[in-house]
């Protein structure tokens, strides 16, 4: 993480209230056991996908910004970003238009 990355995070972090911060915090905490547990294994069925991520690609594909995701799901829009991040990279893709279609052709979608 560079120092503007890491500044603005924090920027971000400090305009939360209590409620939102604690949310945040959470729906990284359930990214990060996700994709980090030991002894897991990749659910098949949604290509290794949480179902965080499914709903916020979901919410992707129906043309809704980090912004308006984050309000409907009670999550910050630096956690929308990580749940995209961790499915972009599952699904070996780039963008929000890439990954909607692989969710799509794979037909978890």
């Amino acid at each position: 993480l560079g120092e503007a990355a890491f500044a603005a995070a924090w920027a971000e972090g400090r305009r939360l209230s209590p409620f939102e911060a604690r949310a945040e915090a959470v729906g990284v905490a359930e990214a990060t056991a996700a994709t980090s547990e030991p002894g897991t294994t990749p659910d098949d069925v949604n290509h290794g996908l949480t179902p965080r991520e499914l709903e916020v690609l979901r919410l992707v594909a129906d043309g809704s910004s980090d912004r308006e995701i984050a309000k409907a799901l009670f999550i910050g829009p630096a956690t929308v970003r990580t749940h995209l991040a961790n499915a972009f990279a599952k699904l070996e893709v780039g963008s929000r238009t890439a990954a909607v279609a692989a969710a799509r052709r794979l037909g978890i979608l």
